[in-house]
């Protein structure tokens, strides 16, 4: 479990394009620490967020992993499975849900 977050932003030479920040994630149980390079544009549009939504870095960055984790978790039997669901909704007149909204809301122009 991340306990803390570093944020150090490190300069790139003076003859590269461009410039990158580090973050440092440190595992308090394992006593472990992970650097991972992030562009500074970014990084500052995470800082952004984080300060609009008031909310730490260390915040988002776990919530934004677990949830591209708990996404690329979904294996192809759930693939599967979400594509007969569609397929039959179709069969029985269904529609996807951002259709159906386009729908009413054209209705009401």
């Amino acid at each position: 479990m991340l306990r803390s977050v570093a944020e150090s932003l490190s300069q790139r030479s003076a003859g590269e394009s461009g410039s990158q920040g580090s973050l440092r994630l440190y595992d308090a149980e394992k006593l472990a620490m992970k650097t991972m390079t992030v562009e500074d544009d970014l990084y500052g549009a995470l800082e952004a967020a984080a300060d609009r939504n008031g909310r730490s870095v260390e915040e988002l960055l776990h919530e934004a992993i677990a949830s591209w984790l708990a996404d690329a978790a979904m294996d192809d039997a759930d693939r599967s499975a979400i594509a007969r669901a569609r397929a039959e909704a179709t069969e029985q007149g269904g529609v996807e849900s951002e259709a159906f909204f386009e729908e009413l809301l054209g209705d009401r122009d």
